[in-house]
């Protein structure tokens, strides 16, 4: 596979402080590699992903919905698409430069509330995304108590037979290894945040 770069002017600029964090939002700037450019479908992306943070955590990983991530069941939120191709258009280079929050800011809150209270300039982050920020933040999901995340720019369900997508992905630790699963958009789980991404603000 060829080498991917990022947008040197928009690293300088993020450098200079003409490219700003968003206002009143703990997080960091991460990488973001666009899944398309990983394999061809969405699930298999994630599926890639999977196994490098499994090389990564050596072996300590394990996926709840193996052989589930087909298109009739895991897609990507038309809100999360719709922002990230925003952000793609603002910067050169394949490899796209974001401000994620991994959760805290919504920590306490279902993932469909989470979504209710976005600000404007606020996307969710899906599966694939959370997944690769885990491998890039090597203090992420390292301790049981690590606050888990929760990932509301996807959209899952249970089987290609029901009728709503009303499930999204996490990823948690827990005995010792990274697992990824899916929950209910609805309730509260304690010990869980949904991470997002937001659009740049530019001075």
């Amino acid at each position: 596979m060829r080498k991917l770069d990022v947008d040197r002017k928009y690293l300088a600029r993020i450098a200079s402080g003409e490219v700003t964090p968003p206002n009143g939002v703990a997080g960091r700037w991460t990488l973001v590699v666009p899944w398309n450019l990983v394999a061809d479908t969405y699930g298999a992306a994630v599926e890639r992903a999977m196994e490098l943070l499994n090389k990564d955590r050596k072996g300590k990983f394990e996926n709840l919905r193996a052989g589930q991530l087909g298109a009739d069941q895991l897609k990507k939120s038309a809100r999360s698409t719709s922002m990230f191709d925003e952000v793609s258009t603002s910067q050169e280079g394949e490899i796209k430069i974001v401000w994620m929050q991994f959760g805290l800011r919504h920590a306490g809150r279902s993932i469909r509330r989470a979504r209710e209270v976005f600000r404007v300039d606020e996307f969710g982050v899906g599966w694939f995304e959370a997944l690769v920020a885990v491998l890039l933040h090597a203090d992420r999901l390292r301790h049981y108590d690590d606050l888990w995340i929760d990932c509301p720019g996807d959209e899952f369900k249970d089987s290609p037979s029901d009728e709503s997508f009303d499930l999204a992905p996490f990823l948690v630790f827990v005995d010792g290894k990274v697992l990824a699963g899916t929950l209910s958009v609805s309730p509260v789980y304690a010990g869980y945040g949904s991470a997002s991404f937001f659009l740049p603000q530019e001075s």
